[in-house]
C-alpha cells in the first residue's frame, strides 16, 4: 500500500474547524477521487502493454477508482484497483474486462514467472500530480463551502 504525506494546506485547516464534520468528509472524498484520475489512466496505460492480445481478458477495462471504509475511524481512504481482483474461489466478479483476478500473479510475480509491475510505476510516476490536484480541489471545494 503506498501512501503519501501532503503539505500546504495550513490555511485550508484552519477553515475547515468551523465546518460540520459530514461536509470535511465529502469535500475529501471527491478531491480524493479526482486526484486519483491521473493515477487511474496511467495503470490503464501501463496495462494496455502488458495486456495479452489473444485472450478475451482485458486487464486495462477493469481499471477502476475504489473507496470505501477504513478500519480507523475517522480516515477516508481511496484507491486505484482492479475490479474482480480481491476475489475468493467461487465469487462471480468480474467486470467489464473479463475476469482479471491473476492481475496479482503479473504484478507482484510468483516463483515460476518475474514481476512486471504495472500498478506501482503508475503510483510513482503520478504521485506528484496526484497530490497537487487533490491539494487544489480540496482548497476550492472547503471555499465554496465556506462562502455558502
Amino acid at each position: 500500500m503506498a501512501r503519501t504525506t501532503l503539505n500546504g494546506l495550513d490555511d485550508i485547516l484552519k477553515n475547515m474547524e468551523s465546518m460540520r464534520v459530514g461536509t470535511k468528509n465529502k469535500q475529501i472524498r471527491k478531491a480524493l477521487r479526482k486526484a486519483l484520475i491521473p493515477i487511474r489512466d496511467q495503470v490503464k496505460e501501463n496495462a494496455k502493454k502488458i495486456d495479452d492480445p489473444e485472450t478475451a481478458e482485458k486487464i486495462w477495462r477493469n481499471v477502476q477508482i475504489q473507496s470505501g471504509k477504513s478500519k480507523n475511524k475517522g480516515e477516508i481512504k481511496a484507491s486505484v484497483g482492479i475490479k474482480g481482483g480481491a476475489k475468493k474461489k467461487g465469487d462471480k466478479a468480474r467486470g467489464v474486462g473479463g475476469d482479471t483476478w491473476y492481475f496479482r500473479l503479473i504484478e507482484y510475480g510468483t516463483r515460476f514467472s518475474p514481476a512486471i509491475p504495472f500498478l506501482r510505476p503508475a503510483f510513482e510516476a503520478k504521485k506528484t500530480d496526484a497530490e497537487r490536484i487533490f491539494t487544489e480541489e480540496f482548497r476550492k471545494g472547503i471555499l465554496e463551502e465556506i462562502k455558502k
